[in-house]
């Protein structure tokens, strides 16, 4: 009895092994593909922003939010997304949350709709 139970866990962890395995490496490779997904957009975000704001603000890629990311057309390659940037111009107070959908094709980049939600108030009252 008592071989029998380590092999039955050795057996369990051998079979399962891959299992593990693959798993980290998925949740890895959806990182990988988020990050340069997001680099990939971040002209076209700055120059949304830029376009709103009149000037350079501040934002980072990796506190921004992919809310939606999805194919228009089965088989298409035409791909929606819609991001969830935070900004700022100094430390404090930040500017906003803004929410910037885009449309992605071979032929570029279009942004379909931009809100803004001001936070800068909120943050002001608070103090």
């Amino acid at each position: 009895m008592k071989i029998k139970i380590p092999l039955i866990i050795a057996i369990f962890l051998i079979v399962n092994l891959p299992f593990f395995v693959l798993s980290k490496d998925i949740s890895d490779r959806e990182i990988l593909y988020r990050d340069a997904l997001l680099s990939l957009l971040s002209k076209d975000i700055n120059n949304v922003l830029v376009g709103y704001y009149g000037e350079n603000v501040n934002f980072n890629l990796f506190s921004m939010e992919i809310l939606e990311f999805k194919r228009l057309e089965e088989g298409g390659y035409i791909f929606i997304t819609k991001l969830l940037v935070h900004t700022w111009k100094s430390a404090l107070p930040p500017y906003g949350h803004d929410m910037i959908t885009l449309e992605i094709s071979s032929t570029g980049t279009f942004v379909t709709e931009f809100i803004h939600k001001d936070v800068y108030r909120l943050t002001a009252l608070r103090h």
